[in-house]
């Protein structure tokens, strides 16, 4: 009978989650990553929440706070391509570039597997991150993969045309 007194964990949990997502709206993060720290101890196993903490972290320059979120929802859900896409854009920011360009390419696998593939952005944060570890060949065939995929996607077929124009012109 006291199982049914405990408040439900889970609930009060996603409760705090919407609470911190308002305080993060409404340009107060420091208290939505609080609130997202107490939702986390009620539910410690929900990779959602670290994913938010990640969130609000990298948006407020806590990169380290933020990578270890990331890093911590991925050990709950290996192939949530949100943490995956976090972390890349986290790496990206600290100048990790090639560890980057892996998170995006897990990213882009998880979607494929998935079969979410109605979101290009990792598509295309790939083929950048690609470019600036100079694997100009591995850039173009992203973006050649991501226009298959969504033909219409003018920013890859800029790219794509400007990859081909630096080829044809250097060489």
């Amino acid at each position: 009978m006291t199982s049914c007194l405990q408040p439900d964990r889970e609930a009060f949990a996603r409760a705090l989650l919407v609470k911190a997502l308002s305080q993060h709206r409404a340009g107060r993060t420091s208290e939505g990553i609080r609130l997202l720290r107490k939702a986390t101890d009620m539910s410690p196993q929900s990779a959602e929440l670290r994913y938010w903490c990640a969130v609000m972290n990298f948006e407020t320059g806590s990169l380290d706070e933020a990578l270890d979120c990331t890093l911590n929802g991925l050990s709950l859900q290996p192939d949530d391509a949100r943490l995956l896409e976090m972390e890349g854009d986290i790496l990206m920011r600290t100048g990790e570039r090639r560890r980057a360009a892996d998170s995006y390419g897990s990213c882009v696998q998880a979607l494929k597997q998935k079969g979410l593939l109605g979101y290009w952005e990792p598509w295309l944060k790939l083929a950048r991150a690609q470019l600036s570890l100079g694997m100009a060949s591995e850039a173009r065939a992203t973006y050649e993969e991501v226009l298959i995929l969504n033909p219409g996607l003018a920013e890859a077929q800029e790219a794509l045309d400007r990859l081909r124009a630096r080829r044809c012109c250097n060489g």
